[in-house]
């Protein structure tokens, strides 16, 4: 999708949005959720020859280097962000830790 917006619901939740011109990505855990999916079992984090650990620290990163942005949602309040304009210190990652709860129960 080179350009536009494109909203994908599931019995009235948002499960993802894509905004191609802004290169942002939302997903929201709600639609997950009706849509019978879990996060954990959507989010496929890649083990590369670095290992466990350094592999998917390295999606946050190349997300930023492609400029591409990727939100992630519960009832509309955000839980985590990575990939562009977030810190390079914190490896491309951007969260609020008062939300860790909320983030571990949504990948339950």
């Amino acid at each position: 999708m080179t350009s536009g917006r494109v909203t994908v619901t599931v019995g009235g939740y948002p499960l993802v949005s894509i905004r191609s011109d802004e290169k942002e990505l939302d997903v929201e855990v709600s639609g997950l959720k009706e849509a019978g999916l879990s996060l954990s079992k959507v989010v496929k984090l890649q083990e590369l020859d670095k290992g466990p650990l350094l592999g998917p620290l390295s999606v946050p990163s190349r997300l930023s280097g492609m400029g591409w942005r990727l939100t992630l949602y519960e009832k509309g309040e955000r839980l985590v962000t990575l990939g562009r304009g977030t810190s390079r210190l914190t490896g491309h990652i951007g969260m609020n830790p008062l939300k860790l709860k909320k983030l571990v129960e949504a990948l339950g």
